[in-house]
C-alpha cells in the first residue's frame, strides 16, 4: 500500500520523544532498526514480525474496492469520461498482481503512468511522456500530493516534554503556533472587535494574533521529500520544488490585501490576494486572473501551489490561475531563502486563518536513488509506486514491461481534490 492511500499502519511511539506514528505497512522491513522521524531516535529493538503479530498495534485501515479494467473502461465510457488509452486514465490507481509470482493471491496498488510505446522519464522529481514534462488537472495533483506538517501538530500535542522547536511548524511573528484560529494583518496587533470579524463565533482567547506567518523546517533548509508515514528513510534526502499551502479564511466581511510567498531552491513566487467588496481575485508574480469570484460562504479555501513546472493558484474545488514558470538562479534564491519555505503577510487588512495544510507533490527518484531513470513501455504499461522510496515497480522489478493482463483492478474512489489533502490529516 502507498502513502497516498490508506492501507495498513503499523502503530508504534518513540522512546525518546514519545511521540506516536503510524507507519506504513509496506515501509518496514525486517532487520532494519525503525527512526523516529520526529527526534531521529533509532529503536534497534524493534522486531517486525512480533509487531506484526500483535493485534493491538496494527491498523488495518480503509478496505479499497475494485473493479477489472473492462468495467471501469465501459462505465467512463458511458459516462463520457476521457480516457487516454483502452478505458485507463494516466495517473489511475491500479491493483497488480506479479506476474514473477502468479500463484501468490496478494495484490498490489500502484500508480499506472505510461502507456504502450511511450517512454517514461523521471527527471529530477518529475514524469516525463515522450520527452514533454506530464502535465496534470488541478484536482489530480492535490489527489496526489503529501502533506507535510500534520507531524508537528501530533507532535506538539503528544509529546510530554516536546522540543523548543518541532522538526515543522507555523510561526507567528516568531512564536510556535498550534491548532489555533490565526489572525494575520497590518492591524493583527489592534483589538479584536466581534462586529465585523468572526469572533463572534471564535472567542478571542483562541485567537493568536499578529503581523506574519511562517512556515519553518529546522532540519534542512527547504522542504524535503522525507515523509513521516516511512519507517526506514532509506532514500537520500532532497529538497522537493513542488510545494504549496492551503489556508482556510473567515473573514469576509473585511477587505484585506494578502501574498502568499513559496520558497524552494530553484525559485521564488509571490502570489498575490486581493479580497474586496466580497470579490477575491488572485494574481501571480504579476499576472492577474482574468476574472473575480464572489465569496459567498462565510469560509472559503486558497490553494497556492507550485508543480509540473507551473504556479498554480485556486480554491476547494476549481483551478484559479496557472502559469509556467523559469528556473531562477539558484544563488539568486539562496540571498532571498530566509529559512522559510513558506511566508504568508498582509499588506493591509487583516485576515482570519482557521486552518492551514503545507503539501509537496510526490517527488519520484529512479532506480538506486538515481535522479534520472527512463524507462520503455514497449508493449506493456509503466507503473510505479508513491512510496519512492521501497516501491518495487518499474524502476526496477519490471522494467522490460508490464502487460496489460497483469493490472487486475483500477480503485474506484480515488480521492482527488482538496478531500485528498484533509484526509491526511
Amino acid at each position: 500500500m502507498e502513502p497516498a492511500l490508506r492501507g495498513p499502519r503499523k502503530r508504534w511511539t518513540c522512546n525518546g520523544c514519545e511521540v506516536p506514528f503510524h507507519f506504513c505497512s509496506d515501509s518496514l522491513r525486517p532487520g532494519i532498526p525503525v527512526r523516529c522521524p520526529h527526534c531521529g531516535q533509532v529503536d534497534v529493538d524493534f522486531d517486525l514480525e512480533s509487531a506484526l503479530i500483535e493485534p493491538s498495534s496494527v491498523d488495518t485501515g480503509e478496505q479499497l474496492e475494485y473493479m477489472p479494467p473492462r468495467f471501469v473502461g465501459a462505465r467512463r465510457e458511458a459516462n463520457r469520461i476521457k480516457t487516454e488509452y483502452r478505458g485507463f486514465r494516466r495517473g489511475d490507481l491500479v491493483v497488480i498482481q506479479d506476474p514473477d509470482t502468479p500463484d501468490d493471491t496478494s495484490r498490489e496498488v500502484k500508480r499506472l503512468v505510461g502507456f504502450p510505446n511511450e517512454s517514461i522519464a523521471i527527471r529530477n522529481g518529475d514524469l516525463w511522456i515522450n520527452e514533454e514534462r506530464m502535465q496534470r488537472t488541478y484536482n489530480q495533483l492535490l489527489g496526489q500530493s503529501l502533506l507535510v506538517d500534520p507531524l508537528s501538530s501530533v507532535a506538539w500535542e503528544s509529546s510530554s516534554s516536546p522540543p523548543v522547536e518541532p522538526v515543522n511548524h507555523w510561526q507567528l511573528d516568531g512564536s510556535i503556533v498550534s491548532g489555533k484560529a490565526l489572525l494575520v494583518g497590518s492591524e493583527a496587533d489592534a483589538i479584536l472587535h466581534d462586529s465585523n470579524e468572526t469572533a463572534a463565533t471564535t472567542p478571542a482567547e483562541s485567537v493568536q494574533q499578529g503581523k506574519r506567518l511562517d512556515f519553518k523546517t529546522t532540519r534542512y533548509p527547504w522542504i524535503s521529500n522525507e515523509y513521516s508515514r516511512n519507517a526506514h528513510d532509506s532514500h537520500d534526502v532532497i529538497m522537493v520544488g513542488d510545494i504549496g499551502c492551503a489556508i482556510q479564511f473567515s473573514n469576509t466581511m473585511n477587505d484585506w490585501q494578502s501574498t502568499m510567498t513559496l520558497r524552494t531552491p530553484q525559485r521564488q513566487t509571490v502570489f498575490m490576494l486581493d479580497y474586496s467588496n466580497g470579490e477575491l481575485s488572485i494574481s501571480i508574480d504579476g499576472m492577474e486572473s482574468d476574472f473575480e469570484f464572489a465569496i459567498r460562504n462565510s469560509s472559503h479555501w486558497i490553494v497556492v501551489m507550485i508543480a509540473d513546472g507551473q504556479a498554480i493558484a485556486g480554491t476547494s474545488d476549481r483551478e484559479i490561475l496557472r502559469m509556467p514558470l523559469a528556473k531562477s538562479d539558484d544563488s539568486e534564491i539562496a540571498l532571498e531563502q530566509d529559512t522559510s519555505p513558506i511566508s504568508i503577510e498582509c499588506r493591509f487588512g487583516r485576515m482570519m486563518i482557521e486552518q492551514r495544510l503545507v503539501f509537496r507533490d510526490i517527488h519520484y527518484r529512479g532506480a538506486a536513488d538515481a535522479p534520472t531513470q527512463t524507462i520503455e513501455a514497449g508493449h506493456g504499461v509503466v507503473v510505479l509506486g508513491d512510496n519512492v522510496s521501497l516501491s518495487n515497480d518499474s524502476r526496477q522489478r519490471w522494467e522490460d514491461h508490464l502487460g496489460l493482463d497483469a493490472i487486475k483492478g483500477i480503485i474506484l474512489k480515488q480521492r482527488e481534490g482538496l478531500e485528498a489533502l484533509l484526509w491526511q490529516r
